[in-house]
């Protein structure tokens, strides 16, 4: 499932988790606060965050316009492949990439 998340400034999408799909956020526009597990970043435009099958999360829009993040829901079909998402999800469930 894919979908196009649009928040106004200070909406926000309750902690929720999915069983069995790992879920994703590309940042088009804005700033928002996500929390996975238990770790919270704000991040803006141009961040990618993952929240693993099972983990808890969620995120508020935390700037003055819209938030807008492409957000497509992924079923783990591959339990390696899954394993390899998962592991030391701590340390990689929400990151920016380096330019």
């Amino acid at each position: 499932m894919v979908g196009l998340n649009c928040l106004e400034p200070n909406q926000r999408q309750s902690i929720h988790a999915h069983d069995g799909a790992d879920k994703f956020y590309f940042v088009l526009a804005g700033q928002g606060s996500f929390t996975v597990g238990e770790e919270e970043r704000n991040v803006d435009a141009g961040a990618v965050v993952i929240a693993p099958a099972g983990v808890p999360h969620g995120v508020v829009n935390s700037g003055a316009e819209r938030l807008r993040s492409w957000s497509p829901s992924l079923r783990a079909s591959n339990e390696r492949n899954h394993q390899k998402l998962t592991a030391n999800a701590s340390q990689r469930s929400i990151f920016r990439p380096q330019s």
